[in-house]
Parts: C-alpha cells; structure tokens; sequence
C-alpha cells in the first residue's frame, strides 16, 4: 500500500532511498505514484482497469529530472490513454509488432515489391530489371492475375491459378508462360523476404519457344538490294548498320550523337540486356560513313530520328518495316556469320556484336575486360569487307576496308 505524502519537488528531496521499494501517493494527484528504492525514485501513472479488474501502472520517468508539475502532467495523458483504449503495454506492443510483422501482402502488394526491388539499384552487384520488362510484367499481371490482386498471398487459390494458366495456353501460349513468369518470380521472392514457403502456381507443361529458322536460300545481294530500295534514307541507314554492326534493332534506333564519337569512329552503348556497364565498340570504315552521312541529313538529337514530335521534339525512329525477303533478326545472323568467317577472335566478335561476355571470355582480355580499339577495328573492317563481297557492291571506303580484310 502506497504511504501518504505530499507531492512538492522539495519533499521529495527528503524522501530518503531504501533498500526494500517503497510507495508514495498524494491525493491531490490522483493516479500519479512515486517508487523509491535503493537508487532511484521513479514515477508511474496509475489506473484502474475495469475491464481486467486490475491496476495497470506505466513508468513514465525519474525525480529529479523530472519534476512532479512534469510527472502529472504525463501522467493525465497516459490516463487519459487508458481511457480510450489507446495506451498498450510493453508485452502488448510487442504481440501487437509481431502481429503486424507477421501479416503478408495481397498478390498485388507482392508484385509491386517485387518489381521496387528488381528496379531499383542491386547491392548483391546483379543488374536492374529494364524498365520495358517492368511494364511487361505489369501488363501481363492486369490482364491475367488480376482476379487475384487483393488475395493475400498465403490464401492464393493456387489450383485455380494452375487451371487458369494451362486454359489460358491452349489459346494463347506466349501469354500464358509470361504470366506463370510473373506469378512465379512475384512469389518466389516473397517467399525470401517474409521467409516463409508457398505453392507456385506454374503451367502443366512450360511453354516452348519457338526455333527461328534462317532462309539461307536468297543470295546476299538480294538481301542488299532490299535494304537499297529502302525509300526512307534513315531507315535505311538503320537496316544498313544492323547488318555492318550486327546490332540489334532497339538498341541502335534508341542511339542520339551523345553515344557516337565520329573522330574517335566508336560508339557508346549504355546497357547491353542485363549487363549495365556501358559498352564502347569501334566502327568499321563502312559502319562510320554511314553515321557520317546520318549526321549530314538532319540535326536531331537522336541518331535515327522519326517524324513525330513529343513536347515540340522529333522522338526517334519507331520499329522498322520488315523487309520482304528478310525474316526478322536474319542480318544479325548474317553478321555472325561473316565474322566467323573472317575467323576474328571470337571475344572480339561477341564484343563487337554487343553481346554479353563469359567468365572465360572476360579472362581472355585481361585485367579491365576490354579488347583495345585498333583490335575492334580490324576486325569490323574485315566483317565489312566481307559483308560487300559476298554482296558484291563496291563499298564506301572500298581500299582501307580490302586492306584491312587482307
């Protein structure tokens, strides 16, 4: 039972420490209490749980720093707390915390932590998911997941998902195997992040892609005669360094004259499929007057600018026509196919090709991973000298490029 006293700074002062705790009160301030032991005197607000049939005490600080105007003055708005039910325990923060803790996001909260991470910068050192991957991703959550976006993850009906995606691949095939991607990454990484074990929804049979065969029928000079009749001088500037560089598509129309260097004849890439570091490549002489004549006909930003304008600029060039006789990807291969035949080392072709390097390949080319300009050149030169002969078109440049190809 607590003693009798009188709440004043100065009586507290007096109260002499004890070794067995002893209690104080003052009925002036109703609900404030005072614990005085050996080393402390320690005030605490007090208050009568009618619900628990119990007093509920809560520390709330020590005399003297703090003073007794300041100990009721916390004291009535822990009470007050109390009152309305707002004032938890120490035990009962903690339970609440691992209640909290323990909830799991719905499929869609999933996704999006899935794709904040995967976008965001990698400490592990792996690269960050595109951002046209992300949108991909998106798009196939909305059009094939989305009947389970606000499911909580540890309720997802996996059987149903399961049926969804192998009805859904007897029509359409490529979209299904997309969404089994999405669904599987979404909660495999979920499964690390609130270490726990679900089912992963996944087809019965995973989609197989599809073999591009290459028509090696038509003769390279059709295939050059093709890209000449080209009406559109950019476009066809484009098809022509797709085939002199081997280079892909998006990645050249995405060029502006920031990432070419036509006194240095290299060119820049940002980030080449999950590789970030940027990419130098050296042109060949062909490769280099084809940039020099692009430069000649416009003053874009962009390399291959197109017609349209974005905010009053010309935004850069969209998907190229396919041309008649040409399957997509096939000049590509056809670079590929000269390089090996003008036997270039191959690191040096994988490098001139924008392509990723293996561990092997990487060790190849010393310390810092990149084969010097002059050994890039020689080896587009030749890959270009190649390309015209078997097209049998007299190349621009035609005496530096048979030098080099000799």
């Amino acid at each position: 039972m607590a003693t009798k006293t009188t709440f004043t700074d100065s009586a507290i002062q007096r109260i002499k420490h004890t070794d067995k705790a002893e209690w104080y009160s003052d009925k002036t301030y109703s609900g404030l209490r005072l614990c005085v032991t050996s080393g402390s005197k320690t005030w605490y607000a007090s208050k009568w749980d009618g619900a628990a049939q119990k007093s509920r005490q809560v520390k709330i600080g020590q005399f003297p720093k703090m003073k007794r105007d300041a100990a009721w003055k916390e004291a009535c708005e822990v009470k007050a707390k109390m009152d309305a039910g707002e004032h938890l325990s120490r035990a009962e923060k903690a339970t609440k915390a691992i209640e909290e803790d323990a909830s799991l996001p719905t499929l869609s909260g999933a996704l999006d932590a899935y794709l904040t991470h995967q976008t965001g910068p990698r400490f592990s050192g792996k690269s960050r998911m595109r951002e046209q991957t992300r949108k991909d991703y998106r798009r196939s959550f909305e059009m094939h997941l989305s009947t389970w976006a606000d499911v909580q993850i540890d309720k997802l009906p996996t059987r149903n998902i399961n049926q969804h995606l192998n009805s859904l691949q007897q029509k359409f095939p490529h979209a299904a195997y997309r969404a089994h991607t999405v669904v599987g990454a979404t909660l495999r990484h979920a499964c690390k992040v609130h270490a726990i074990v679900l089912p992963i929804p996944t087809l019965t049979d995973i989609t197989k892609q599809p073999t591009r065969e290459i028509d090696r029928t038509i003769d390279w000079a059709d295939r050059w005669a093709e890209i000449e009749a080209v009406d559109n001088p950019i476009k066809r500037a484009c098809w022509e360094l797709r085939w002199h560089m081997g280079g892909r598509e998006n990645v050249l129309r995405s060029l502006t004259w920031a990432h070419v260097d036509l006194d240095a004849g290299t060119v820049t890439f940002d980030r080449l499929k999950r590789d970030e570091n940027g990419r130098t490549v050296a042109m060949s002489d062909y490769s280099l007057s084809v940039f020099q004549r692009l430069r000649d006909m416009h003053d874009s930003d962009w390399v291959f600018p197109s017609r349209r304008r974005i905010n009053g600029k010309l935004g850069h060039l969209d998907v190229l026509d396919r041309l008649p006789l040409t399957a997509p990807g096939d000049v590509r291969h056809f670079w590929n196919e000269a390089a090996m035949s003008v036997v270039i080392p191959y690191h040096i072709q994988r490098w001139l090709n924008q392509q990723n390097l293996k561990d092997k390949e990487i060790a190849m080319l010393g310390h810092y991973g990149v084969p010097d300009l002059d050994s890039q050149r020689d080896a587009a030169n030749k890959v270009s000298a190649y390309i015209m002969s078997r097209c049998k078109t007299a190349p621009c440049s035609v005496v530096e490029i048979s030098r080099s190809a000799s």
